[in-house]
C-alpha cells in the first residue's frame, strides 16, 4: 500500500512540475528568439482608411490619407487588436465597436518575420457575419506602429477589397 501511495504522490508531483514548467518555458523561448523576432505583443488601435469620416477634399484616394493623424471623433468604427506572440507565431483578436454599439469580434493567426513584416489571416467568430481576410503589415522603426494593407472578402456584398490600415500600440 505504501508503494502505491508513493507512486500516486510521485505522479502528482511530476504532473505539477510539467504543468508549471509550461509557464516557465514560454518566456524563456520568447527571450531566446527576441534578438531575431521583434516583440509586438500588446493592444493596438486599428484604423482602416474606410473608417474615416469627412475625408479632406484635397485627397483623391482614401489610401493617400495619413491614418496616424486621424482624430478619434472622425472614426465611424473603433477597432482594437490584441496580439499574443510566441517566438514568430502570432494570434489574437480584433474587436470593432460600431456607431450603434454593436461589437464584432474576429480571431486571427499569423507570423512575424525577422525583417519586421507581419502576415495575418482572420475569420469572424460571429455566426451572422462570415468575413474572411488577411493583412500584411510592416513594423515601423519605433516598434510601436504597424502600417500596411488589410484585404477582406465581404459576406454581405461578396466583394474582395483592399484598404490601407494603421495600428498604434496603446498598451
Amino acid at each position: 500500500m505504501t508503494e502505491f501511495l508513493l507512486g500516486v504522490f510521485s505522479s502528482l508531483v511530476a504532473t505539477l512540475i510539467i504543468f508549471l514548467s509550461r509557464f516557465l518555458w514560454a518566456p524563456a523561448i520568447n527571450w531566446a528568439f527576441s534578438s531575431i523576432y521583434p516583440n509586438i505583443a500588446g493592444r493596438y488601435r486599428l484604423v482602416l482608411a474606410t473608417d474615416v469620416e469627412d475625408v479632406p477634399e484635397h485627397i483623391d484616394d482614401v489610401d493617400e490619407l495619413d491614418l496616424s493623424t486621424v482624430p478619434d471623433d472622425k472614426l465611424r468604427v473603433n477597432r482594437f487588436i490584441t496580439i499574443h506572440q510566441f517566438a514568430n507565431y502570432l494570434r489574437g483578436s480584433v474587436e470593432a465597436t460600431l456607431q450603434d454599439g454593436t461589437v464584432v469580434r474576429d480571431n486571427f493567426r499569423g507570423r512575424i518575420t525577422p525583417t519586421r513584416m507581419i502576415v495575418i489571416s482572420y475569420a469572424s467568430e460571429s455566426r451572422e457575419h462570415h468575413d474572411y481576410g488577411a493583412g500584411l503589415y510592416r513594423l515601423t522603426p519605433s516598434g510601436n506602429e504597424l502600417n500596411g494593407h488589410y484585404m477582406f472578402l465581404c459576406s454581405c456584398c461578396e466583394e474582395a477589397s483592399s484598404v490601407s490600415s494603421y495600428m498604434k500600440k496603446v498598451k
